[in-house]
C-alpha cells in the first residue's frame, strides 16, 4: 500500500550541512551554515537590531520575540526543522546578517519556511543566497514542499520567491497576505 503524502515524511533525513561561502553584489563575503546552539548571543543581537518594519514583515505582527523563542530558534529539532544563518566577519567576531529556516507543519507534508535579513544587508543578495541554500538543503533532507506567507506589500520577497520558482497566491482568508509554495 502506498503511503499518503501526509505520512510521507515523518522526520527529516539526516544530512550534513557544510559551510558555504557567498560573495554578495557589493563584494562582501558571507558564510552560510547551519545554526548552532552557541549562536544564541548572535541570534539575539540580530533579532534585537531588526527595524520594526523588518520584524513586522518577518512575523506578520508587531510581536516581540522572547528569550525562550530565541533559545528555540538556535536549539532546533533536527528531525523536523532546518535553520541556516548568514554570518559576516571572522570567527568568533562574526555577526549574523540573515537567517532562513523551515519546519514541518504538523497538519501535513508541507514545511513552513521563512527568511529575514538585517536591514543594512538587504538588497545585496543575502536573501537569494539563503533561499537557494535552503532549497538545496531541504531537498537533500527529503522535504517535499516548502510553503510560507508574506505580506502582499513585501515586493522584495515576492520577487525573490518568483525568481526561485515559488507559486504565489493571495490568501483567500486575508488579502494582505500572499501564500508561497514550491514543490521540491
Amino acid at each position: 500500500m502506498r503511503e499518503s503524502a501526509k505520512d510521507a515524511i515523518k522526520t527529516l533525513a539526516p544530512i550534513h550541512i557544510g559551510e558555504r561561502v557567498a560573495v554578495l553584489r557589493n563584494g562582501s563575503v558571507l558564510t552560510i551554515r547551519a545554526i548552532r546552539s552557541d549562536d544564541y548571543a548572535r541570534e539575539t543581537a540580530f533579532v534585537r537590531a531588526l527595524s520594526s518594519g523588518t520584524g513586522y514583515r518577518r512575523l506578520l505582527s508587531a510581536r516581540q520575540l522572547t528569550a525562550e523563542d530565541l533559545r528555540r530558534f538556535v536549539q532546533i529539532d533536527a528531525s523536523r526543522e532546518l535553520a541556516l544563518v548568514a554570518v559576516s566577519g571572522a570567527h568568533p567576531g562574526s555577526i549574523q546578517v540573515g537567517v532562513a529556516r523551515c519546519a514541518r507543519i504538523e497538519e501535513g507534508p508541507d514545511f513552513d519556511f521563512a527568511i529575514v535579513v538585517a536591514d543594512a544587508w538587504q538588497h545585496l543578495g543575502v536573501g537569494s543566497e539563503l533561499l537557494r541554500r535552503l532549497l538545496e538543503v531541504s531537498t537533500a533532507a527529503g522535504v517535499a514542499r516548502l510553503a510560507g506567507l508574506t505580506l502582499a506589500t513585501n515586493e522584495p520577497m515576492l520577487a525573490l520567491a518568483r525568481r526561485c520558482g515559488f507559486a504565489l497566491r493571495r490568501d483567500p482568508q486575508d488579502a494582505t497576505v500572499v501564500q508561497l509554495t514550491r514543490d521540491l
